[in-house]
């Protein structure tokens, strides 16, 4: 179990220094495209803005929801209960407990560059979901796509402290499920 966190960390840390290259390229792109299209904030997070706008409107409206401490949104732009690192936290109990942790300055600063964003779809099997989650979730087959988007905190000696976000499609859209931290401390202990 310890090597599998060990590997999802290195693999984390080797995307998100693919990510910095890949995210200068997409903002080029981006640049040289009409984006009058799309109803969000113009944003150079991720690759996504083409694949699933959807996706990123949830992104850019959670850093909001998240920057301004609008609990009441967050509560409703979230599943009732949000996995947290080690420990699923109710909402309520997340924003009591966990939320000043997870978002401190530090990453409150990171949420307005773009620099330390990246993304990476992971699939999970429908084991692992509860009943009440499967029931307002989109998914075809046998697995459910988690939406992560990964964020640098900060440099450490031991490297790159990330902190992932999971976000899963619903049928009302994309709902925020989790949070886990790697390279740093764990994360609402």
């Amino acid at each position: 179990m310890e090597t599998l966190k060990y590997s999802k960390a290195i693999l984390i840390i080797l995307l998100t220094v693919y990510s910095c290259q890949e995210n200068k390229n997409t903002a080029k792109k981006l640049s040289e495209t009409d984006s009058t299209n799309l109803n969000i904030k113009e944003s150079h997070d991720t690759l996504l803005v083409d694949k699933d706008p959807n996706l990123m409107k949830a992104w850019v409206h959670f850093k909001n929801t998240v920057i301004t401490n609008n609990f009441d949104e967050l509560k409703r732009i979230s599943f009732d209960s949000i996995k947290t690192c080690t420990n699923p936290y109710s909402t309520s109990g997340f924003i009591k407990h966990c939320f000043t942790e997870v978002f401190d300055s530090t990453l409150l600063k990171r949420f307005s560059d773009k620099t330390y964003t990246g993304y990476v779809e992971s699939e999970m099997e429908l084991d692992y979901f509860s009943n009440k989650i499967l029931s307002q979730l989109v998914y075809q087959g046998n697995s459910v796509f988690i939406k992560q988007f990964y964020m640098t905190k900060e440099f450490t000696p031991d490297g790159a402290w990330t902190y992932v976000f999971d976000f899963l499609k619903t049928k009302k859209g994309y709902l925020f499920w989790g949070v886990d931290s790697y390279g740093g401390p764990i994360c609402c202990h």
